[in-house]
């Protein structure tokens, strides 16, 4: 089912014309709950609440059209001066990379 705009927040190209990447917004900075892209829902669900005294320091999401190891696309934080929204497609240019086992 696709969403209103037609497209899934999953399937949304990785690349834009301009060499950046798009990044889906899953928790705004300063929240305090894990929110995660359902794909079969086709909406942002609520995970869990973060342990008391942590909030996210920006905002975070995944890279969309893409698949780490684990099943799922790959993760990014976004910095940015001020929080966005979840469900909200950032443009972003990758400056690094960390990989963790």
């Amino acid at each position: 089912m696709p969403t209103q705009s037609g497209v899934r927040l999953d399937r949304i190209p990785t690349w834009t014309k301009n060499d950046l990447v798009h990044v889906v917004v899953e928790a705004q900075r300063g929240s305090r709950l894990k929110m995660k892209y359902e794909p079969e829902l086709e909406a942002i669900v609520w995970g869990h609440p973060l342990p008391v005294g942590l909030e996210y320091p920006y905002d975070w999401g995944f890279v969309s059209s893409t698949l780490a190891d684990d099943g799922d696309p790959l993760d990014a934080l976004v910095l940015s001066e001020v929080p966005s929204h979840p469900g909200v497609v950032i443009p972003g240019r990758p400056f690094a990379v960390l990989e963790m086992e």
